[in-house]
């Protein structure tokens, strides 16, 4: 299996810095452009499923992508965006003295949102229930800080980029989930 992670395009918040976290705010125009290339640049790919979290913006980036591609599309809740409770609707800057971007465990929870093990235990059970010896090159679309969770948990450098993607070798996924099992 080949894993490819990817974040949803841009939203009107997105282009304002504001917390989406599960408030639903849909694609605005430049990102179904961007999802529409973001559907190309994945074309030499082959995806053979997609998995998106079922709030708009991820859910619609999707579609268009499995619409592209003429692959099934399935909706997981355990891909949804952490909430960020009262801090939803306000600009990013306002996490920056608590819970700053790219800066791992956060725990959200004293603002009425969720933590970081919280988070990244849902996404992991996804990937557990994946068979990672198969030859299917599945894309799973969520969102920022929540795949940059999964990534960092997953002990991986890299970060994914709104409107873009990472691969992951099933074989490093199984690896890493076996050596998970063992400790």
């Amino acid at each position: 299996m080949r894993l490819i992670i990817a974040r949803h395009c841009q939203t009107d918040w997105n282009a304002l810095e504001k917390i989406q976290g599960r408030t639903d705010i849909p694609l605005n125009d430049a990102g179904r452009q961007q999802a529409r290339e973001l559907a190309r640049s994945l074309k030499e790919l082959d995806l053979s499923r997609v998995i998106t979290s079922p709030l708009l913006r991820a859910k619609e980036t999707a579609e268009i992508i499995a619409r592209e591609h003429q692959v099934d599309l399935l909706l997981d809740k355990r891909l949804e965006d952490l909430s960020f409770g009262r801090f939803e609707g306000h600009h990013f800057s306002i996490l920056d003295p608590i819970a700053p971007r790219n800066v791992f465990p956060y725990d959200l929870r004293p603002h009425g949102g969720e933590h970081y093990e919280g988070i990244l235990e849902r996404q992991l059970n996804l990937l557990r229930e994946m068979e990672h010896d198969s030859d299917e090159h599945v894309l799973i679309v969520g969102h920022g800080r929540s795949l940059n969770t999964l990534l960092h948990g997953l002990k991986r450098e890299e970060r994914v980029q709104q409107g873009s993607f990472i691969v992951i070798e099933g074989s490093y996924l199984k690896s890493f989930l076996s050596n998970e099992d063992s400790e």
